[in-house]
């Protein structure tokens, strides 16, 4: 994950992964990146079997301006 500008606020990430036939959230995880800021962001999830839709969510952290908040997922990846 990163947040580029060195004058971005900070922004919060956020993942859920929810069952696709209920909506029941399975996991969900956050991440609060500054100004700057990278970081490698890994969770566990728990054991889940069948169809999952995930979401991906951002919003500043402290309420603050969006100016220069460009972030970035960079190599997503879900490992077994």
């Amino acid at each position: 994950m990163r947040l580029n500008h060195v004058a971005a606020n900070p922004v919060r990430f956020r993942v859920v992964i929810r069952a696709a036939e209920s909506g029941r959230v399975v996991h969900q995880a956050e991440i609060v990146l500054g100004a700057a800021e990278s970081r490698l962001w890994r969770f566990d999830v728990p054991l889940f079997f069948g169809e999952a839709a995930i979401e991906f969510a951002t919003e500043m952290a402290d309420g603050g301006s969006n100016g220069h908040a460009w972030a970035e997922l960079l190599d997503p990846v879900f490992y077994e």
